[in-house]
């Protein structure tokens, strides 16, 4: 899967706190009342010291984190079968490589989300 994140930014992201960049990404992945709100939002309550351009980057990454995720397992998902085609496990390897700042619950719930969106189709 081509990644799209570009590499300069995802310099200066990674540079961010791993605590910053897990604690959005867990806000990425809420369903409720307060499912699929941006992440802008997030970012501009949660660091409202941080400059917008900030506030801008890590919403963007974390974004196209969890798109990425998402387009991995479906990508691995057997619709025929209506199961990945490969164990669980290999996809959530996938993620901690390509992600190796998101912690296990991150890595659990990502992994969740993704197959209840590949399952939806």
């Amino acid at each position: 899967m081509e990644r799209k994140i570009r590499e300069d930014l995802k310099q200066q992201i990674l540079e961010m706190q791993r605590e910053d960049l897990n604690l959005l990404y867990s806000k990425a992945l809420e369903f409720g009342e307060h499912w699929l709100r941006p992440l802008i939002e997030w970012a501009q309550e949660l660091w409202s010291d941080w400059d917008r351009e900030r506030q801008i980057e890590i919403s963007e990454y974390v974004k196209t984190v969890r798109s990425e995720i998402n387009e991995y397992i479906s990508s691995q998902y057997n619709y025929k079968i209506g199961a990945l085609s490969v164990p669980d496990e290999n996809v959530k390897k996938w993620i901690k490589q390509n992600y190796p700042w998101m912690t296990e619950e991150n890595i659990i719930r990502g992994f969740s989300q993704g197959m209840y969106y590949a399952w939806r189709g």
